[in-house]
Order: C-alpha cells, then structure tokens, then sequence
C-alpha cells in the first residue's frame, strides 16, 4: 500500500501500475488496477473513457396485476419505486438516463385460478415497446392457484431515453400475478424488477 501522507488518500498499486505522488497533493495514476481508499477530493474535472457513477432502479408490487385478454402482453403495474442515481420514467418503465452497460433481473409469482388448469405464461423485458432477445421465459401452470415463480435476468447495452419495462402474457383470463404470502410478516412482493448499470 503506498500512502500520499495526506489527509485519508491512499493508493493500491497493481503489479503493472505506477504512482507518483507529487508536491501540493498531487497524484498521478498510471497502469491499471490501482483503488483509492478513503475520500478523493477533487476540484478540476475526471476525465476517463471508463469512469462512471454507479445507478440502480428498482421496482415492486403487491397489487395483483390480472390479463383481462389472453394472448396480450401487459406491463407490470409497479406499486413500490427506489431509484438511485440519474433515472426517471413511471408506474410501468425505467427510462435510462446514463447510456452504459445494465443489468436488468426481474421475476414474478404466477397464479392460475381454474379447476384443471392447463396455461401458456411468460414474462419478458422490452426496451422501447420492443422485446429484447435473451429476456423471454415461460411457465405452464398445472395446479389449481399454486404458487410459480417466473425469474430471468439479462445483461445488455441501453443508451439515453431507453423505455424499459417487464411484461407478461398468458392464454388465460383466470391466471394472475399475485401470492398468498403464505408465511411473510409484511406485505411481499408479487412481482419485481431491478435494473443496475455495470459498466
């Protein structure tokens, strides 16, 4: 570990990096693989093809969302939002607001209320009304309002105003998205999805 002797700035070197440390607090870091521990003030600008601000999104619901229509895709409703960092969008999109590198999981309890239940389910992700590929899981349902779960997650690349929202589908008018909770001490989460950027 090599310490600037400054303050709480100090600097990890990687086996190929390089650190200078220079009068009036000045550092220079050169090479890869190099961390700074503790607080970096600084007052000019950070300049790096790879430098970003860590973001997240997620969202959640436990209002039942139902298909009033088979063989329709709907957006899920979302009851429950926690942003963090550069986003906006609504009840039923995450619009991305840093183009980068995401990590999108998402998943669902599905419920289907017929006697001898025998329905085509699926969930997906759609960027922009569109659905992105890698994203798209299915589920029959067998058993009278069992409990399934549905859940995927997918890596991709988003740039600035990307709509992103989780739908799901089914070939009956009696499957639901909801759960009975059965042993949760607070309300629980029938569907969820949460988008975080990695790079």
């Amino acid at each position: 570990m090599y310490s600037l002797g400054k303050g709480e700035k100090s600097v990890e070197r990687s086996s190929i990096g390089m650190v200078i440390g220079g009068l009036m607090g000045f550092l220079l870091v050169s090479g890869l693989g190099e961390i700074v521990w503790g607080n970096l003030e600084v007052t000019g600008n950070i300049t790096a093809e790879n430098v970003f601000i860590p973001t997240h999104s997620f969202g959640s619901t436990n209002i039942t969302q139902t298909v009033a229509q088979v063989d329709t895709w709907y957006n899920i409703n979302w009851s429950y939002t926690h942003i963090e960092g550069n986003w906006s969008g609504n009840s039923t999109s995450m619009v991305v607001n840093d183009a980068g590198h995401y990590q999108v999981c998402y998943g669902g309890s599905l419920k289907d209320s017929t006697i001898s239940p025998n329905s085509q389910n699926a969930m997906r992700v759609t960027k922009n009304g569109a659905e992105l590929e890698h994203t798209y899981i299915e589920l029959d349902l067998f058993k009278q309002n069992a409990d399934e779960w549905l859940s995927n997650c997918y890596e991709g690349d988003f740039i600035t105003g990307d709509a992103v929202s989780i739908q799901y589908i089914s070939s009956d008018v009696d499957v639901t998205i909801e759960s009975d909770c059965t042993y949760s001490d607070v309300p629980c989460d029938y569907a969820f999805a949460s988008m975080e950027r990695m790079g």
